[in-house]
């Protein structure tokens, strides 16, 4: 290679051939012409097919060189493609400077018959030129993961709320790397989430200092403006982000994400889509309101508790979202406990049933992944005797709330109503512990 040459690696060449940056040929493999390069070409912009030809004095015109006379079993036209394939890969070398075996064609001087290898070229010389977009991802890539990292490793998070649901939370957090100072009531929930790696602490305040996340999980909307009223303002720093995932009224979430703006924090609502083993997994799913700042520094903590974390929009949007989806879920149950009911009185096996319903128009969460009838499906609470899962008080809590919006903006919610007085009387009962799928009991 000529010495002063800027030689650099060509970013669309499979096995990374060096192209020098003056008197680069293009090629036509298939016919053995050689054209001299385009005239407006920059330095170092050929083909990247060609290795350097000290000897090949060939002028600066863009003309194809006439076809060699002793070419003559060629055939005139570039031919198929099969052809020229056939060619280059079995065809014997035919004198000085060429080489057959597959090898693509070069004509080059220096010694006469011999093989024609492109020269070893540096390291530093190979890598000299523009990167293609692999090679930058694999360059950048660990110094982002690292940063990345760096970012969130043994972040400090205060956590309030250590019931079923938090508890697990928590922990997720703790198993991420996070410095938990975590607080609940309860001294048993506290027992256990020290046994899951987190600092437990004495009070909400005392877990909101210097962190730069807060959790609540809190039972309803009074209790998180009080948190929020009573300690979380006072003690936090500012820049913090505040993250409740507690299922409230929307309003309160709306008002609660005003006060922390107006101190210099950041404030979403996240309610969580699982029961108790998803939050135990670490497969929750989280639907997020906010602003899109508020969703960026709230998501890492998130994405460390669940498997899917959706910015649903504003601050209350998240409440929306999960209170609506709710909704659904309780109407739809009930419907799915109508229905093998009715297939139990006319004689229908509940297999059968399933098999038919889950793979046709009827389908639904309700019957293929929460089915009622025990023995049937997957495993759910049905086989535990509707014990654990998601309790029916739990239900009735987020169809009332989905009332109250509903009232609040005039929709019309005849489903999503009779759905909230059925449970009512469930919970009345006396089945507000039981799962709410039980309520097909009520309807055998």
């Amino acid at each position: 290679m000529r010495a002063g040459d800027d030689v650099r690696l060509h970013p669309r060449r499979r096995y990374r051939q060096v192209r020098p940056a003056r008197d680069q040929a293009c090629r036509d493999a298939g016919n053995g012409r050689v054209a001299a390069p385009r005239p407006r070409r920059r330095q170092g912009e050929g083909d990247g097919d060609v290795p350097d030809r000290p000897h090949d004095r060939r002028g600066g015109g863009g003309t194809l060189r006439p076809r060699r006379a002793d070419r003559a079993g060629r055939r005139s036209g570039r031919g198929c493609g099969e052809d020229r394939r056939d060619h280059r890969r079995d065809g014997a070398a035919g004198g000085p400077g060429e080489q057959g075996n597959g090898q693509r064609r070069v004509r080059y001087d220096a010694v006469a018959g011999g093989p024609v290898r492109t020269p070893p070229v540096p390291r530093a010389v190979r890598h000299g030129g523009p990167e293609g977009r692999h090679d930058c991802l694999r360059r950048k890539a660990p110094r982002q993961l690292d940063r990345a990292i760096g970012e969130r490793d043994m972040a400090r998070v205060g956590f309030i709320g250590l019931g079923n649901m938090g508890g697990g939370m928590a922990a997720n957090l703790a198993k991420a790397g996070h410095d938990v100072r975590a607080f609940d009531l309860s001294a048993d929930a506290l027992a256990r989430a020290q046994a899951a790696g987190c600092l437990a602490v004495a009070d909400a305040g005392e877990a909101a200092a210097g962190a730069q996340a807060v959790v609540t999980m809190l039972p309803a909307g009074t209790h998180v403006a009080q948190v929020y009223s009573d300690a979380l303002f006072a003690a936090v720093d500012t820049g913090a982000v505040l993250i409740d995932c507690s299922t409230i009224d929307v309003d309160t979430a709306r008002h609660v994400a005003d006060a922390a703006r107006a101190r210099g924090l950041h404030a979403v609502d996240a309610p969580v889509s699982g029961g108790i083993a998803a939050a135990n997994a670490g497969a929750l799913t989280f639907m997020v309101g906010g602003s899109d700042t508020a969703f960026a520094r709230a998501e890492p903590f998130l994405s460390d508790m669940g498997k899917a974390v959706i910015h649903a929009g504003a601050s209350g949007a998240g409440q929306a979202a999960k209170m609506c989806n709710n909704m659904l879920l309780g109407a739809s149950m009930i419907a799915t406990c109508e229905a093998f009911a009715l297939a139990e009185k006319l004689g229908l096996d509940a297999q059968t049933f399933y098999d038919i319903s889950s793979v046709s128009s009827g389908q639904c969460w309700s019957m293929t992944s929460y089915c009622p009838v025990a023995g049937v499906g997957p495993e759910t609470p049905a086989d535990r005797g509707f014990q654990g899962g998601f309790a029916a008080a739990l239900m009735l809590k987020d169809l009332r709330l989905a009332m109250q919006a509903a009232a609040g903006v005039d929709a019309d919610t005849p489903m999503g109503a009779r759905a909230a007085e059925r449970y009512a009387r469930f919970v009345e009962d006396g089945n507000a512990a039981t799962d709410f799928s039980g309520i097909i009991r009520t309807l055998r």
